[in-house]
């Protein structure tokens, strides 16, 4: 392999086009620039964001269906959960059959106001399944007192996030308060869509 081909081999865009050398190097240091895939999704127009505020009952259930893109990926990223009154647990379940799917659907926003790409995924409330694995799980505590908010995160770190299957697959948010007390129940998540499932 040549000098060229090789600098072709690691400048080339998922597109197939060319980096121009002078934008890869950080002009500082010389080093590579580095991007996290996070902020690249902002910038390309498919970041998304979703969340929901609700009450749940002292033993109470509450879940969402996350179908996923239909051609695409959705990388699962920073989720937060937050709660007021008492102990929320969320798990992400997988492997699960739904029967019924059309509860009230929850927004989702495209984080890049420049953008016309609309979210493959759908997020819905109260869906009727059977089965499932946990996938991931939380635990944000909390008390009656409410003397403070109980927070927990998935997935918060650079590096971390939860690939779903394409071909609109299900997965389900599944909160239960595991305290004693009425909670005040808010979570946030920010997802991305693209191509790539597994890569060799």
């Amino acid at each position: 392999m040549s000098v060229l081909e090789k600098l072709k081999l690691y400048l080339e865009r998922e597109d197939g086009t060319l980096a121009e050398v002078s934008n890869v190097f950080e002009k500082i240091t010389d080093g590579i620039k580095n991007t996290n895939s996070d902020h690249s999704a902002h910038h390309s127009g498919y970041g998304n964001l979703a969340s929901s505020l609700f009450s749940l009952n002292a033993g109470a259930i509450k879940e969402f269906s996350f179908k996923s893109p239909s051609t695409l990926y959705a990388h699962l990223k920073n989720i937060k959960l937050q709660t007021l009154g008492s102990s929320i647990k969320l798990e992400i379940l997988k492997n699960v059959t739904v029967t019924t799917d059309t509860g009230t659907s929850v927004s989702i926003r495209n984080t890049n106001d420049n953008s016309s790409n609309v979210a493959q995924s759908t997020i819905k409330q109260s869906p009727t399944y059977s089965g499932g694995t946990v996938w991931d799980d939380a635990v944000a505590l909390a008390d009656s007192t409410n003397q403070y908010t109980g927070n927990a995160e998935i997935n918060s770190s650079e590096n971390q996030e939860l690939i779903t299957k394409t071909s609109n697959v299900y997965y389900i948010l599944k909160f239960t308060n595991i305290g004693d007390s009425t909670a005040e129940v808010y979570f946030k998540m920010f997802f991305y869509e693209e191509s790539k499932g597994l890569i060799d």
